[in-house]
């Protein structure tokens, strides 16, 4: 009887070990793959804010030169906005 009750207690215990191991396999899976999408989605943010820079400097770029060759270059015209007016976050 004695025998049968410590292999119950053991095999009860080992199946709660072995559940809570691979729980928490599971879990830090998860975490892992959350990790990479947030990862990949703060990639894919910084890309598309730098391209609407680049595009944004390329244009103000060209503005100016077409101006010097024109004739109209104002030096005390700024060519990149001020407070924030660049896109990201600019208030209205």
């Amino acid at each position: 009887m004695r025998s049968f009750v410590v292999a119950l207690v053991r095999g009860t215990f080992d199946a709660v070990v072995n559940a809570s191991i691979q729980q928490m396999e599971a879990h830090a899976e998860l975490l892992k793959e959350v990790a990479q999408t947030v990862d990949r989605f703060t990639q894919e943010a910084d890309d598309r804010y730098l391209s609407r820079r680049q595009q944004f400097v390329a244009r103000e770029v060209l503005t100016g030169i077409y101006r010097i060759n024109r004739g109209t270059w104002d030096p005390a015209r700024r060519l990149l906005p001020q407070n924030g007016a660049d896109g990201r976050g600019s208030a209205r």
